[in-house]
C-alpha cells in the first residue's frame, strides 16, 4: 500500500477508531502495528491536524491537485522528525507528528509553514495542533483528537491560522435544553417562509453548535441532522411537496454523517435553512398570488353591496380573516378595507360629476352605510369632502 494510503488509515484508526472498526479488522492492532514499523516503537511529542479552508470551493481534480501540492510543501517545508505519518483522511484534513527540537514546541515552525503554503500554493489552511499528555497509545489518541478539535476552532476563530489546543478556551457544553429551542426555531423559520429571518436565526443556532460550545462529531452530527428533520417536517407541513422535501433531507443527512470538517458542516446547516424556508416561501408566494386574485376579483365583483368586509369576504372564501389579511395586504400593497374604499371612492368620483344624483344616494349606492362615513373617507382619500370635490368639478367644466 502507498505509504500515504497506510498513513492515512493509521491516523483514521487512531482518531476514530470507533466508526472505523468491522469485523474483519481490529483498528487499535493496525495502529500498534504501523507505531512500531514507522516510528521504531517511540512515541512523537505533537500531532499536527492541517485543513484547507478552500476545498469545498474546489472541484474534484481541484481537490485532489491542493492536496498534493500542500503535501509537497510540508515535505519541503518540515524536517523529518517534524513530519512523521504523514497522511490524508477525512476529507480536506491532512495529519503529522513530530518531536520536539531542543524541547521547543513547533508552532513558530508550523505558522511559518502555514505562509509558506499561502505563497506558493495560494490556499488557506487552518493548523490545529495539541501535545500527547502521556507517552502512550491512549496519550497520542487523546493529542491526536484535540489537534482536530484545535482545527475546527476555526469555525468561532477564523480559519488560515495556527491553533494549539488550550482547554481553558473550550467552553462546556450547553444543556439539552438548548438543542430542543434550537429545533423549535428552525422548525418555525421554515414554516413562516421569511427569507429575511434565515440570516438571524441561523446565527444564532450556528452561535450555540459551533461558536460558544465545542461538541463532538458523536453528538453534533445527530444535532444536525435532527435539525434537519425538524425542517423538512415545517416545510411539509405547510404545503411543500413531501417528496421534495425529503430528498432534500436526505441529502443533508447524508453529508452530514460523512463530513468532518466543521467549517461546512456549518455551512450545510446554514444552506439547508436556506433551501427549506425558500421553497415554503415559493409555496407561499405562490398561493398567496392566487388567494389575492381571487380576493381582488370578489371585491370589484361584490363592490358596493353594503355588507362588504374582510369577514364577509373570507367567509365567501372559505379561509382565515387573519390570514387573508395579512396575504392581500403582502400581495397587493395595502389592506381590504383600504383596497375597497379607494375603488368605491374613484366611482364615487366619477357619479360627483353628474349632478343629478344626491350625495346622500351615491354614498348609499356605493354601499357605504352613512352618508357621514362616505365622507370621512372621501376626505382621507382626496383631501376634502364629496361637496367641495363636485363644486370644484363642476366649475372647471
Amino acid at each position: 500500500m502507498d505509504a500515504s494510503l497506510l498513513h492515512g488509515v493509521f491516523w483514521n484508526h487512531l482518531v476514530y477508531p470507533e466508526l472505523s472498526s468491522d469485523e474483519t479488522e481490529d483498528p487499535s492492532l493496525t495502529v500498534e502495528k504501523i507505531h512500531e514499523e514507522s516510528l521504531g516503537g517511540q512515541f512523537p511529542d505533537f500531532v499536527v491536524c492541517l485543513s484547507l479552508d478552500d476545498y469545498y470551493t474546489l472541484s474534484g481534480d481541484e481537490r485532489r491537485q491542493a492536496l498534493d501540492n500542500v503535501k509537497r510543501a510540508i515535505t519541503t517545508f518540515l524536517p523529518p522528525h517534524q513530519r512523521a505519518l504523514l497522511g490524508f483522511a477525512h476529507t480536506n484534513s491532512l495529519y503529522w507528528c513530530g518531536t520536539f527540537e531542543q524541547d521547543r514546541p513547533p508552532t513558530g515552525r508550523l505558522e511559518s509553514l502555514r505562509i509558506h503554503i499561502n505563497d506558493t500554493t495560494t490556499l488557506s489552511v487552518t493548523i490545529g495542533i495539541a501535545y500527547l499528555a502521556e507517552k502512550s497509545i491512549s496519550g497520542w489518541r487523546g493529542a491526536a483528537q484535540l489537534a482536530v478539535v484545535a482545527q475546527r476552532n476555526k469555525v468561532r476563530m477564523g480559519g488560515n491560522r495556527v491553533i494549539v489546543y488550550d482547554a481553558a478556551t473550550m467552553s462546556p457544553s450547553p444543556f439539552l435544553a438548548t438543542y430542543w429551542r434550537l429545533g423549535d426555531i428552525v422548525y418555525n423559520l421554515v414554516r413562516s417562509g421569511n427569507m429575511e429571518l434565515v440570516a438571524p436565526a441561523m446565527d444564532e443556532v450556528c452561535r450555540s453548535l459551533f461558536t460558544t460550545s465545542y461538541l463532538g462529531l458523536i453528538y453534533l452530527r445527530p444535532i444536525l441532522q435532527s435539525l434537519i428533520i425538524m425542517m423538512t417536517q415545517g416545510a411539509i407541513e405547510v404545503g411543500v411537496e413531501s417528496t421534495e422535501a425529503a430528498f432534500e433531507s436526505e441529502r443533508y443527512v447524508s453529508e452530514i454523517s460523512t463530513t468532518y470538517d466543521y467549517a461546512r458542516l456549518k455551512q450545510l446547516i446554514e444552506t439547508a435553512a436556506e433551501t427549506f424556508t425558500s421553497k415554503v416561501h415559493a409555496r407561499f408566494y405562490s398561493s398567496a398570488n392566487q388567494l389575492a386574485s381571487i380576493a381582488e376579483a370578489f371585491i370589484k365583483e361584490h363592490l358596493f353591496e353594503p355588507d362588504l368586509s374582510l369577514h364577509y369576504l373570507s367567509r365567501a372564501l372559505g379561509v382565515n380573516a387573519s390570514y387573508l389579511s395579512r396575504t392581500f395586504k403582502k400581495t397587493i400593497g395595502m389592506g381590504v378595507v383600504d383596497y375597497t374604499n379607494r375603488l368605491r371612492i374613484e366611482e364615487a368620483q366619477r357619479l360627483l360629476l353628474n349632478q343629478k344624483a344626491s350625495i346622500t344616494e351615491i354614498a348609499f349606492n356605493l354601499g357605504f352605510g352613512s352618508v357621514q362615513h362616505f365622507g370621512r373617507v372621501f376626505k382621507a382619500l382626496e383631501g376634502r369632502s364629496p361637496t367641495k370635490y363636485r363644486s370644484k368639478h363642476v366649475q372647471m367644466k
